[in-house]
């Protein structure tokens, strides 16, 4: 007479795709469940074949072992767990996996990441284009640059790869500078990169001249 089963080795017959040996099964996992910690090798590996993701559908990623449980407005403070949440974030991206944040969906309901450089260019090519403004001024929440992650986009790359920003007031990586930094856009005009910690800790001034044609003169820009 066999012996009866369990719950779970019904369960486990169910999804058996082939036997290895007496102690090992390959089975088929019906909802994948994801995370930062060891996710990233998995990516790196679908990559390394160039193979698409089998039933996508059935993937949900969320960030659970380097989640701080207060201030998570600010950046994670452990470097390593900081990198492990954002590359979660970057793979889910690209390959379309459904990717649950910190943030509840019904606080942000139709809310969308979009690309930065491109809405900031189509924004701002309608302020000057059409509705004819003089002075563009972005706030920005990006950070100010990424030294180890070239790639990301940050304030100082929105200037680089953009036209018709005059000035970037910026958050996020509270980067406290003693002086508005220069960086040429893709006309190779001037566009003024400010960010001034956080908290409002320092307080700053930049002025604006126009001269009598209403263009802005590159001269009448200083911090105080």
């Amino acid at each position: 007479m066999s012996q009866s089963k369990t719950l779970f080795d019904k369960l486990w017959d169910a999804h058996i795709v082939k036997k290895i040996d007496a102690t090992r099964d390959v089975i088929y996992i019906d909802k994948h469940f994801i995370h930062e910690v060891t996710s990233p090798q998995a990516f790196d590996g679908l990559r390394e074949r160039n193979l698409p993701i089998f039933r996508l559908d059935r993937i949900v990623a969320t960030a659970d072992h380097n989640v701080p449980t207060i201030n998570q407005h600010l950046p994670i403070a452990d470097p390593l767990g900081r990198t492990q949440v954002e590359t979660l974030t970057k793979n889910c991206i690209e390959f379309g996996v459904e990717l649950y944040g910190l943030v509840d969906p019904k606080y942000y309901k139709e809310t969308k990441y979009l690309d930065p450089v491109e809405i900031a260019t189509d924004m701002t090519k309608k302020l000057k284009e059409v509705e004819k403004c003089d002075l563009v001024i972005c706030l920005s929440h990006l950070g100010f640059e990424y030294k180890n992650e070239p790639d990301r986009i940050s304030d100082l790359k929105l200037a680089q790869k953009t036209k018709n920003i005059d000035l970037i007031i910026g958050g996020h990586t509270h980067t406290f500078l003693d002086k508005p930094v220069i960086e040429k856009n893709l006309d190779g005009q001037d566009v003024i990169v400010n960010q001034v910690g956080a908290y409002g800790v320092n307080l700053g001034r930049i002025d604006f001249v126009f001269d009598s044609k209403e263009k802005v003169a590159t001269t009448g820009k200083k911090i105080v």
